[in-house]
């Protein structure tokens, strides 16, 4: 019974910070410019693939310098040579965001990746790329957000898996930019 009680407590006090702090909630889109980082054979020659990224994102304010942020995006990723490889994920970043002035905060954190649709195309055609089903990342990068509720961001995502079974490593790297609104 003790213990109930002291959950409940500590429940409450949590929840009344984060309530004191604030929840934004909003949604964001921009571009990726993804490419693959092996070191073999494979990856000689290989250029970035441009996509786009989309979907939703909360920020749990913790401090005035501190605050946490989860986002949920569609993102194609992949990268080209002399065959255009598609990769497209459910994203799922998680990020401490420190606020260095007021509006400006540096960003990092894990990106956990579920792969959705791995394709290859070329001169005869196209098929599966048979690529890994998870993926994951670590991200670094910047957010400004302006009083309106818009933000800007760029971000650097650096994979952690090789996410083709090939034998040279294959890992994502994407550089992406987005513009987003914190609507509550």
């Amino acid at each position: 019974m003790k213990k109930l009680f002291l959950s409940i407590v500590i429940a409450v006090i949590g929840f009344t910070t984060i309530s004191a702090q604030g929840i934004k909630i909003g949604a964001k889109a921009g571009v990726n410019f993804a490419d693959d980082t092996g070191d073999g054979e494979l990856n000689e020659g290989t250029t970035a693939k441009t996509g786009v990224h989309l979907g939703g994102v909360a920020q749990l304010g913790i401090s005035e310098k501190f605050a946490v942020q989860g986002e949920l995006l569609y993102s194609m990723q992949g990268f080209k040579d002399e065959v255009t490889h598609k990769l497209d994920y459910i994203n799922l970043p998680i990020t401490a965001n420190y606020f260095v002035i007021e509006s400006l905060s540096i960003q990092a954190g894990p990106q956990f990746g579920f792969n959705i649709n791995d394709t290859f195309e070329d001169d005869l055609g196209s098929g599966s790329l048979n690529a890994e089903g998870f993926d994951l990342a670590v991200i670094f990068g910047a957010q400004y957000q302006f009083p309106t509720g818009l933000f800007v961001q760029g971000r650097y995502q650096l994979g952690l898996i090789d996410f083709l079974d090939y034998d040279s490593p294959s890992k994502h790297t994407v550089l992406s930019f987005s513009v987003g609104y914190f609507f509550y």
